[in-house]
């Protein structure tokens, strides 16, 4: 049925006598599918279906609109999607015609295209774009939910796999600074899972709408955190320059890993203990480090709604007291215009360096700092790899740096092909990251005190993590360094303390890290992904559905039920061309590898 209609099908409630069943036709230009409905309800189905395809738009020869449906199984579930709908809306007669259509119609999705299978995997092989198999998904889900269908618990065949110790998961949780579209990636995952985060979503935003009026914060926010008319309507949300703004960013980039988390045990039909339990170890970046901690101390589904309310909590206070302590400044117009035409972006606090390694660029804060005041300088704060690190401080002082930078910085598209190598400008990129506060620095010294005492009535024992949580400067496990409340060193993490990225990351044994969130493509698993390359561990962006880079892996991967296909391995240069020892026939030893096997002499 992937292709036009088989004819008619029966599904697994479906009544086997054929004089009581009447074909039911889904169509949509030269997409075509039927299936067997009881006579009883008939006239029901016929009567969505009509209007479900009055709400199609005309049918196109390629099947490429992007509200149109492009396959058989997206079709369907767009029906499904529909009846639920009018289900919601109070549309169904007393006797629940409209509920037994969408059973029937649900118990035929499941049986000719999941196959036993997760809804995730069959999304991924449909055509079209993105939005289109997150549509499948969204109408599944919204159909399981009208109809009461609970998830059963079970295993992908990735999450049996390290259950069985045959993988080894780790989880990652991303911070600011990787794109400024985080709200959306909030209202894509409420809008398609709303049966899954919809309570988390709405609780959680009443709690920050509660501590954004609190009278030692509530200046802080000039156009609210209103995250409920947010997502309901797109167009109240605020400009991306108030929503990157720490006091906003923290907490609501915290809710949307926290949702990613959620959809991954609900989807399963595990609840976080459970989870927990399959994974060996997290930690996160700068603020990421709190959602880590979190989902490691949560052991079911109330005490993840506790750990989220604290880790909001948290996240909260942290972004509206260092915000505070580090106001907000405007440059001169001639300052602005100059960064940007130089493709460093506008100044903030925090200045992304890649390419160039820590010692070239350790020389260059030397010689801006010479120049300034002591309360004016600038040190490395994140070390994400041997070439890629953060500075942070004044944005004046870090545009000081930039200009030192330029000196021996190639410009985009200069041809050095008759230059000497020794002469030669060097290649790297430096632009300015979207953050307002000076993160893992001197500056938050005095934010630290505060947020001490803001968050002295919540606690996180060290007992009471499952698994690892790797401390993102020393590396570390927390449950080793921190005896009883975790809290301080959290904050400290974000605040004061560097990032040292590998090494929070070396992750013994580890054959898959989970990335959730935010960003995507876009965020904390393609780096880690590209520290960990030949090592053999794979990256999964646990909160995408799709994407461009095939080196990584994505959110299907973690529902897969397929055992022979899911699970997919990255490959270790040392096992697969490292050299080694061999025993002949002869009993001679000699040192192996892929050369010597080809031309039949030692290496």
């Amino acid at each position: 049925m992937y292709g036009t209609g088989t004819g008619p099908q029966t599904g697994v409630s479906t009544p086997r006598s054929s004089s009581n069943l009447r074909p039911l036709t889904l169509t949509h230009g030269s997409l075509e599918t039927s299936f067997l409905v009881p006579t009883g309800i008939h006239y029901y189905a016929h009567q969505l279906k009509e209007r479900f395809t009055a709400t199609l738009p005309a049918a196109t020869d390629e099947l490429a609109q992007d509200d149109e449906p492009s396959s058989i199984p997206e079709l369907v579930a767009r029906y499904m999607g529909f009846v639920a709908h009018e289900i919601e809306e109070g549309e169904d007669d007393g006797q629940g015609s409209y509920e037994e259509v969408l059973k029937l119609a649900l118990n035929e999705f499941e049986r000719v295209f999941l196959r036993s299978n997760d809804v995730h995997a069959l999304a991924r092989t449909l055509p079209g774009i993105p939005e289109k198999q997150i549509a499948v998904v969204r109408c599944y889900y919204a159909a399981r939910s009208t109809a009461n269908r609970a998830i059963r618990p079970h295993d992908s065949a990735i999450m049996r796999a390290a259950d069985e110790e045959e993988a080894k998961l780790y989880n990652i949780f991303g911070g600011q600074g990787n794109i400024v579209e985080y709200f959306d990636e909030l209202r894509e995952v409420y809008e398609t899972y709303p049966s899954f985060v919809g309570d988390l979503v709405s609780t959680s935003a009443e709690l920050l709408q509660t501590l954004s009026r609190d009278p030692k914060a509530e200046k802080l926010y000039a156009k609210g955190l209103d995250v409920m008319t947010w997502l309901h309507n797109p167009d109240t949300t605020p400009d991306g320059d108030y929503l990157i703004s720490a006091p906003v960013s923290l907490p609501l980039i915290g809710l949307v890993q926290l949702c990613h988390y959620m959809v991954l045990g609900k989807g399963l039909g595990l609840h976080p203990g459970i989870l927990r339990d399959r994974f060996s170890g997290a930690t996160g970046h700068s603020q990421g480090i709190v959602v880590a901690a979190a989902t490691a101390a949560a052991s079911d589904w109330e005490s993840y709604d506790k750990v989220a309310k604290d880790a909001l909590t948290i996240l909260f206070w942290i972004g509206a007291r260092s915000q505070q302590v580090f106001p907000r400044t405007s440059l001169t117009p001639k300052v602005l215009q100059d960064s940007d035409e130089n493709g460093e972006g506008e100044p903030t606090p925090m200045l992304s360096i890649r390419d160039l390694p820590q010692s070239e660029v350790q020389k260059h804060i030397d010689a801006t700092n010479q120049y300034l005041p002591e309360d004016r300088h600038i040190s490395i704060s994140l070390i994400n790899s041997p070439r890629n690190m953060v500075v942070t401080g004044p944005p004046i002082s870090l545009y000081g740096l930039n200009l030192q930078l330029r000196k021996v910085k190639a410009p985009t598209g200069l041809d050095q092909n008759r230059i000497p190598h020794t002469e030669r400008k060097i290649r790297f990129v430096n632009r300015f990251l979207p953050i307002t506060a000076p993160f893992h620095s001197q500056y938050l010294a005095n934010a630290t005190k505060l947020i001490d005492e803001d968050l002295k009535n919540i606690e996180i024992d060290s007992k009471s993590l499952g698994i690892p949580v790797f401390n993102t400067c020393t590396g570390k496990d927390l449950r080793e360094e921190v005896q009883g409340d975790i809290v301080p060193s959290l904050i400290r993490m974000i605040t004061r303390d560097p990032v040292n990225w590998e090494t929070a990351t070396v992750f013994p044994g580890a054959t898959h890290i989970l990335d959730f969130g935010p960003g995507g493509i876009s965020g904390l698993g393609i780096l880690t992904s590209r520290n960990k390359e030949g090592t053999g561990v794979r990256v999964i962006l646990a909160g995408s559905l799709s994407g461009t880079i095939p080196e990584v892996g994505y959110k299907p991967e973690l529902f897969d039920r397929d055992e022979e296909n899911a699970i997919v391995y990255a490959a270790d240069w040392v096992k697969e061309y490292g050299p080694r020892l061999i025993r002949s026939s002869t009993g001679q030893t000699f040192v192996d590898t892929k050369m010597s096997r080809l031309l039949g002499l030692p290496p």
